[in-house]
């Protein structure tokens, strides 16, 4: 079973960025630079840090995200917003002074610990774009992936903080985007 939920959590990974590919040619959305160039980096740190600490089908929704993330970053390179403001600033700064934190430590647990901090340094530049912004982001991309991350999180089987942190924080973060959006329409009356 904890098979068949890893799956399901890859596939489920892998469909979540198709719409939002679509929405990026078809409805000019926007995704964030900085967010996305954080995302792909330390997904590759979540996933060898996972990997290390002995996840297996939970790990396939990871593997998932890194190639998902480094696509839609490269397409934030042309299709994108965000550059040199100082929240982007902060946010890069951030996820560098992370990765050089994980670097120093060397344990894997210390190592995933961090990388979530940092991701989530990525994830609050998308948090402030959908609030200011509540069009700029299609919901179906996050909903997916916070299932996805549910999915993970059942593929793991057993309590153990370093095979649960990142898919329950990925559930998390969607689910904080999806709201952050929410209100974001209601502070323009939508």
């Amino acid at each position: 079973m904890l098979i068949v939920f890893g799956l399901c959590a890859a596939l489920l990974s892998l469909v979540s960025y198709i719409p939002y590919i679509f929405d990026i040619f078809r409805k000019g959305v926007r995704p964030e630079r900085s967010t996305w160039f954080i995302w792909a980096l330390l997904g590759a740190v979540i996933f060898f840090s996972q990997l290390a600490a002995g996840a297996r089908a939970s790990l396939w929704m990871s593997g998932v995200q890194v190639v998902g993330d480094i696509f839609i970053f490269i397409l934030a390179l042309k299709y994108g917003e965000g550059g040199f403001r100082k929240r982007n600033v902060i946010a890069l700064v951030a996820a560098g002074f992370g990765v050089a934190l994980w670097h120093a430590t060397g344990d894997p647990l210390i190592a995933l610990s961090l990388a979530i901090l940092v991701d989530f340094a990525g994830a609050w530049l998308t948090l402030v774009k959908v609030y200011e912004k509540p069009k700029s982001e299609p919901n179906d991309m996050w909903i997916l992936a916070g299932i996805s991350g549910l999915l993970a999180a059942l593929a793991v089987g057993k309590m153990d903080y370093g095979l649960l942190a990142y898919p329950l924080y990925v559930v998390a973060v969607n689910a904080v985007i999806l709201v952050a959006k929410r209100l974001g329409m209601g502070k323009i009356g939508i």
